[in-house]
Formats: structure tokens, C-alpha cells, sequence
């Protein structure tokens, strides 16, 4: 993303932004490194038009979720070998 990108936001609290009182469900435009903080910190989430999005979704014809991380994928740990009756009392 270049360094002068801008995102969409929704905010999803009120929070001061640019010396004003930023209201909870307001859209705002800002530089991409803020917009990730404010994310990030759970003050608001990515905002895209409906229409950007009906359009993206049709330029890329199919959507594919796959991860975007290097990690191994999830094994099942075996289960802990049962334990031994205590015996009790009795010669």
C-alpha cells in the first residue's frame, strides 16, 4: 500500500480524532497507519461501500479463503495414557 494510501473506517466507540469528538457508527477517511491503529486497538473496523465491494467481488469472480499465514496446520494431540488404579486396603 503506498505511504499516502487512505482507509475507510467505521468507528465502533467515540473517540477524539483530529481535536473533535468522533461519534460511535461515523465513516471516516485517514491515513492507512492511523486507520490499522484504530483498528488494531478495537476503536473501529474497515469501512467499504457496498457497491466497492459487489464490484470487487465481481472483478474477482470467485472468493477464496485460504490463510495468509506460515503455521502449521492443527493436529490432534494424543490423549493422556490412562492411570493406574490405586489399590486399596486387602492383603
Amino acid at each position: 500500500m503506498a505511504p499516502n494510501a487512505v482507509r475507510k473506517i467505521r468507528l465502533k466507540r467515540s473517540i477524539i480524532m483530529g481535536g473533535n469528538h468522533a461519534q460511535k457508527g461515523e465513516v471516516y477517511e485517514c491515513p492507512a497507519p492511523l486507520a490499522h491503529e484504530l483498528v488494531g486497538s478495537g476503536s473501529a473496523e474497515y469501512h467499504e461501500d457496498h457497491a466497492a465491494a459487489v464490484a470487487k467481488e465481481n472483478q474477482m469472480g470467485v472468493t477464496v479463503h485460504a490463510p495468509h499465514h506460515n503455521d502449521p496446520e492443527p493436529r490432534k494431540i494424543a490423549d493422556a495414557p490412562p492411570r493406574p488404579k490405586a489399590k486399596t486396603g486387602g492383603n
